[in-house]
């Protein structure tokens, strides 16, 4: 199986974990000391802490679907970048919709493809919320 397809699958099974809350699954897509940073509020580092990220984010709504695609990879530097949109059901406050890209590093464990840096860069949002923006370049 190619480097790319590897990482389509990996997040696939991203996807998958978090919208069934399956927080064991999700945190063993990562390396144990892996780093999220989602935001200037949402950052993780180590097994642990990304559990309780997880948890935090997702046990605050009803319900999310998360969708990748766009996916580039370069095996020779082990890092990857996917575009994401999530929708996000809250009890309390109207749905959230984030349109982003992952900027992902990899290792592999015993053959198997693990996270250990993930930077998540939102383009945009159905409304604010602490996420890292993505730097624009504004044309004259």
């Amino acid at each position: 199986m190619s480097f790319l397809e590897r990482v389509r699958r990996l997040h696939s099974s991203y996807c998958a974990c978090v919208d069934n809350e399956d927080f064991d699954g999700l945190v063993s897509l990562f390396a144990p000391d892996a780093e999220i940073n989602y935001g200037p509020t949402m950052k993780a580092q180590g097994s642990k802490s990304i559990d309780r990220l997880f948890r935090a984010l997702r046990t605050s709504c009803e319900a999310t679907s998360h969708h990748t695609t766009n996916t580039t990879a370069d095996p020779s530097s082990l890092s990857g970048m996917t575009y994401v949109m999530a929708w996000h059901k809250f009890a309390d406050a109207p749905d959230l919709v984030v349109w982003g890209r992952y900027l992902d590093e990899f290792v592999t464990k015993d053959d198997e493809l693990l996270v250990s840096k993930r930077t998540l860069l939102v383009h945009g949002s159905t409304r604010p919320m602490p996420f890292n923006s993505l730097p624009r370049i504004m044309l004259k």
